[in-house]
């Protein structure tokens, strides 16, 4: 899955989950999110789960559509959750991040996402 559609799941999952986004905020979404594409050999969709459980909670699962939408809290002190949006691929996990930021940028979406590939490339499967 590419970014461009990776982002229109993302658009999708934060008019659904962010409260209080306007319509401004959403013209931004696909400038402003954090995307990452994660190879994990022998990585499936239970795998992924069991993961992101730990990380943060999980709010909407497809397994026909083999994706996740997850909230996970980053940025300074893990103070600022963030919605992410993930697929996954045979050995591929697409990851795309987007968090409101206050005055001061905490880079929270980067944050989450880093957290998500710390983990993954920790994981080893038999």
């Amino acid at each position: 899955m590419d970014k461009k559609q990776m982002d229109q799941f993302l658009l999708k999952a934060v008019k659904k989950y962010e409260p209080g986004v306007t319509a401004k905020m959403l013209e931004k979404v696909d400038k402003q999110c954090e995307y990452a594409e994660i190879t994990v050999k022998g990585i499936n969709y239970r795998i992924v789960r069991d993961n992101l459980i730990i990380l943060g909670n999980i709010i909407e699962q497809n397994e026909k559509k083999k994706t996740y939408t997850v909230c996970i809290n980053a940025g300074v002190a893990n103070s600022n959750p963030c919605i992410i949006v993930v697929y996954v691929d045979k050995d591929l996990v697409f990851v795309d991040a987007f968090a409101r930021e206050g005055l001061i940028n905490q880079h929270t979406a980067r944050k989450a996402v880093k957290k998500i590939k710390d983990k993954f490339e920790k994981i080893k499967i038999d």
